[in-house]
């Protein structure tokens, strides 16, 4: 059976006992109604992780006995960042959460001239945080990406270091060789995929992105909805570095 995952953000080491934050403790003993003596592994975020045993368990909180470090490799080799136009909360809520489980890295909203206006409130940012957290426990994944913005397009399109690694903009052309074909694709250098809003980037945005360096590329002849894309796109680059298997 498969151990059940819990996030702590504190140092831990073989041996140590560690206190559960009150969500992770009351998901297991409220919602997954763990007992004590049970094995769970945990891991901190930041790409570690760890047995665990159950101590206690009462009213007061939850406290974990450490065990030894869990070595097998379950990150993506790639750094890939998804840069993804700002879209309704449903779809935006549904990129960060399949693209947690899938491997990306870092997620960077953007606002174009077309995309939905995005206002971020502390319990949005909450909200999506904690979707990104249950995305990597659901997931297996270690490492808690990242999630920067709302940025304007213009902010994000000279962000990068373009010298190593690929930067995709996903724009069919006609002389369009796909995402395979992109230079620096075929490295092992970072990785970041932009994805424009339903009706498109504008001709403007797309030229300051390629004066930029950005390279354009497209998915094939069907049109995808903006969260779809993303998606696409991130699993693609993945498949291509050996990042999702044999």
């Amino acid at each position: 059976m498969k151990a059940w995952r819990a996030y702590h953000d504190g140092p831990m080491s073989a041996g140590s006992l560690v206190s559960l934050s009150a969500d992770e403790a009351h998901h297991l003993t409220r919602v997954v109604r763990l007992g004590t003596g049970a094995d769970i592994r945990l891991f901190d975020g930041r790409g570690s992780e760890w047995r665990g045993t159950v101590e206690t368990m009462d009213e007061t909180g939850v406290e974990v006995r450490v065990g030894p470090a869990v070595a097998n490799r379950v990150e993506p080799l790639t750094r890939l960042t998804l840069l993804q136009s700002t879209c309704r909360a449903d779809r935006l809520e549904l990129v960060l959460q399949k693209g947690t489980e899938l491997g990306v890295s870092e997620f960077r909203l953007v606002q174009t001239a077309a995309s939905e206006r995005v206002r971020v409130t502390p319990s949005k940012m909450k909200r999506w945080d904690r979707i990104i957290l249950e995305a990597c426990k659901q997931s297996g994944r270690r490492l808690l990406p990242a999630l920067i913005g709302p940025e304007n397009l213009a902010a994000v399109a000279g962000a990068f270091d373009l010298s190593e690694g690929a930067a995709v903009v996903l724009h069919p052309s006609e002389d369009d060789c796909g995402i395979a074909g992109v230079p620096g694709m075929s490295g092992d250098g970072p990785v970041r995929v932009l994805v424009g809003p339903e009706s498109g980037l504008e001709d403007e945005e797309i030229g300051l992105l390629l004066r930029e360096g950005w390279q354009p590329a497209g998915l094939g002849p069907r049109t995808l909805r903006t969260e779809t894309a993303g998606l696409v796109a991130s699993a693609v680059i993945l498949a291509i570095r050996g990042d999702l298997g044999p």
